[in-house]
């Protein structure tokens, strides 16, 4: 974009009269802290630090422009997604989560018996080559813990491989293709503003499409600057 239209914490306004009751920054805000509050591992994760930094900015009063707002619409949108994916694939394995995500932290991901476990029995490969979670740079960096969480709810309700494992992961696959429309179409709006001219037009378009902007919003209204407690 030429000129950048920034949006802040004392002048953000809905992205078109009467068409919208939030304003575009209290949208992906919202996402934010969406993701955030799915305890979604620490900033210095490689993967991570981009998108937290960026995360935090828009939920500070700090001016961001329409443009970061519509890519970052699209990376928190992603993440999100993927977290909504795990319990789906959990729901139609019938099985019951290891935790509840927003408690799955690098507590589980240290759990040396699982760990050993995983490694032992080869299910970490196995549950990479299924592919059950959409990846791609143009949409954001790579949210593992979603993968991660699926396959220790797996291992935790005594499902190993040669052991019921393969079928539970077949029954996940069974759905992946539908649930990934979501990804593809989120792809080709996303690749389709980096190769237009980046109007402010087209960053609104993305943020109607990635954002619920009819909705109101739903969260404490409130300036973080660092941690989101």
């Amino acid at each position: 974009m030429t000129q950048a239209s920034t949006y802040n914490e004392l002048s953000a306004k809905p992205a078109t009269s009467g068409s919208s009751k939030i304003s575009a920054r209290d949208a992906v805000r919202r996402e934010a802290l969406r993701y955030f509050s799915s305890n979604p591992g620490p900033d210095c994760v490689g993967p991570n630090t981009s998108l937290h930094s960026r995360a935090r900015r828009c939920l500070s009063g700090e001016e961001v422009s329409l443009e970061e707002l519509a890519n970052l619409s699209s990376a928190l949108l992603y993440r999100n997604a993927v977290t909504e994916l795990a319990q789906k694939y959990l729901d139609v394995m019938a099985i019951a989560p290891v935790c509840d995500f927003h408690e799955f932290d690098h507590q589980f991901l240290g759990d040396k018996k699982l760990k050993v476990l995983a490694s032992q029995t080869d299910a970490y490969r196995m549950m990479r080559e299924a592919d059950l979670f959409f990846q791609n740079t143009a949409i954001g960096q790579p949210h593992n813990e979603p993968q991660m969480f699926v396959l220790h709810s797996l291992l935790a309700a005594g499902f190993l491989p040669g052991q019921g494992f393969e079928e539970k992961l077949e029954m996940a696959k069974s759905i992946s293709g539908r649930e990934s429309t979501l990804f593809l179409f989120l792809k080709e709006r996303t690749l389709k503003l980096r190769d237009s001219d980046e109007t402010e037009g087209d960053c609104l378009n993305l943020l109607r499409q990635n954002c619920n902007m009819d909705q109101e919003f739903e969260f404490e209204k409130r300036v973080v600057r660092g941690k989101v407690d």
